[in-house]
């Protein structure tokens, strides 16, 4: 009911009670029996879809092989194209492309969250953010190239351009600021905000870095304090100091 269908066999598996349901393209939604209100929009677009419903998807072979999943907006060439779960929204080529199970995700940028399989409650907003993750989650992560090593690392929260760009499996970091803790490969819960802050660190965990280049020649040090411009910029493997101030 309430059906608009356009494109070589586009909807034509409806049982008599889909409803509210939009399709344009080839192929597109080709495979849906009651699942209702979707707009499919591009060719291949939702073709595996059976019973998902209140999907909004938008671009070749987007959705392609989601059956039951709901909930789901999708912008861009393969965009949530292997996912089969609920609530994600992609915005992008490749966002969240081969996403299956992951829920709640948003992914917005070219590649972002492209590799994401089975994990949740994840945010990327740039180009390949957050690209290599698959199954860390609650993770934030906002610029371009910003947390896009990060494999399994949970709990990071970044923002600005190439932000811990070189994490793998590192969780619960924060890092504010250009470059920041750019070197950090699986470093815990580091709090670094400023420019190039804590970016050469690599191991260390428990640091705080506030200011442009604070603790910046830190690699494996941890339990540091550092505030201020080029706080403490020298220390590499030295623990548990502070300093507050330029240079100190």
């Amino acid at each position: 009911y309430r059906n608009t269908v356009a494109g070589t066999n586009s909807g034509d598996s409806f049982s008599g009670g889909t409803t509210d349901t939009t399709l344009f393209g080839y192929d597109t939604g080709t495979a849906i029996t009651s699942g209702d209100y979707n707009t499919f929009i591009g060719s291949k677009t939702g073709d595996s879809t059976t019973t998902g419903a209140q999907n909004t998807i938008v671009g070749a072979s987007a959705f392609l092989d989601n059956e039951t999943g709901a909930y789901n907006v999708g912008l861009g060439y393969y965009a949530l194209k292997t996912n089969t779960h609920s609530n994600n929204t992609a915005v992008g080529y490749a966002a969240l492309s081969t996403n299956t199970s992951g829920e709640n995700n948003t992914a917005i940028g070219r590649s972002a969250l492209s590799s994401n399989t089975t994990a949740s409650h994840n945010t990327a907003l740039g180009y390949a953010a957050l690209g290599a993750n698959t199954t860390g989650y609650q993770n934030v992560s906002v610029g371009g190239y910003n947390l896009d090593a990060s494999t399994t690392g949970y709990r990071n929260t970044s923002v600005g351009y190439a932000g811990l760009s070189t994490n793998t499996t590192g969780y619960s970091n924060v890092a504010v600021g250009y470059s920041t803790m750019n070197g950090n490969t699986t470093g815990y819960s580091n709090v670094a905000v400023g420019a190039e802050a804590l970016d050469a660190n690599t191991t260390g965990g428990g640091n705080i870095a506030i200011g442009q280049t604070a603790l910046g020649a830190n690699t494996t040090a941890s339990a540091n304090v550092a505030i201020g411009y080029n706080a403490m910029q020298d220390n590499s493997t030295g623990v548990e100091n502070t300093a507050a101030g330029h240079e100190r």
